[in-house]
Formats: structure tokens, C-alpha cells, sequence
């Protein structure tokens, strides 16, 4: 009987190392195989909500939550040339843009001129953005 549980001492003392070992090398497989992390696709939603109450229009007092932009021109990304200050007149910025290639290179970076809404009405070069909510 005494030999019997020693063996058994024995032989769980065994498997306890064996599982320790099994567990650490399974570990280090994992770890070594996931070091990169990649992602092929990514998803942006915009949550509509009627609570917000936020309007967009060609006045400051427009209630429709779309508006449609003419161009033109064709619309180009672009940056201020130098830092924006508050009081700064808008004809006083100067603006940057560049193209993109198929590999993601930026080209040469020219003068841009800002693109300009073209309206029903002459008078409207910009639209407002309105939050109805009282709260």
C-alpha cells in the first residue's frame, strides 16, 4: 500500500510538470505567432438620431438635415499654409494641397484655392450647421 501511494505521488507530480511544460510551449506558440497585428477592413457608422435635433442649411435658421454642394471645380484635400489665428480674415489664408499616387506617395505639394459652395443663391458660400436642442 505505501508503494502504491508513493507511486502515485510520484506519477501526479510527473503529470503536473508535464501539463506546466505543455502549458508554457503552448503559450510561447501562440505569442510568437500573433506579434503582428494586420486588418484588411474597417467600418465607420454614423448613428442617426431624431433626439439630437441637428439641422444643416444655407441659413442660420434651416431645419433640413441635408444639403447639396455644387462644385465648379473638382474637390481637392487641403491645409492652411500657416497656423489659423482667431479674428484671422479668410481671404488672408493661403492653402496647401498635394496629390496621392497608387502607392500611397504624396507628390509634389502646390498653392490651392479653396473650393467655393456654388448655390441657387449667389450670396451663400457657406452653410450652417444647427443644434435645435434645447437641452
Amino acid at each position: 500500500m505505501k508503494n502504491a501511494k508513493k507511486s502515485m505521488f510520484i506519477t501526479t507530480i510527473l503529470m503536473v510538470a508535464v501539463l506546466i511544460v505543455a502549458v508554457s510551449t503552448a503559450t510561447f506558440a501562440w505569442y510568437t505567432a500573433t506579434t503582428a497585428a494586420t486588418a484588411t477592413d474597417a467600418t465607420l457608422v454614423a448613428a442617426d438620431s431624431k433626439a439630437a435635433n441637428v439641422a444643416i442649411g444655407w441659413t442660420d435658421n434651416a431645419t433640413t438635415n441635408t444639403i447639396a454642394l455644387n462644385s465648379q471645380d473638382g474637390i481637392a484635400p487641403m491645409v492652411p499654409a500657416t497656423a489659423v489665428t482667431a479674428g484671422m480674415a479668410y481671404d488672408a489664408l493661403a492653402f496647401k494641397t498635394s496629390t496621392i499616387d497608387t502607392y500611397n506617395k504624396f507628390g509634389a505639394v502646390t498653392d490651392a484655392t479653396p473650393w467655393t459652395v456654388v448655390n441657387a443663391d449667389p450670396a451663400a458660400t457657406g452653410f450652417y450647421v444647427i443644434n435645435h436642442n434645447v437641452n
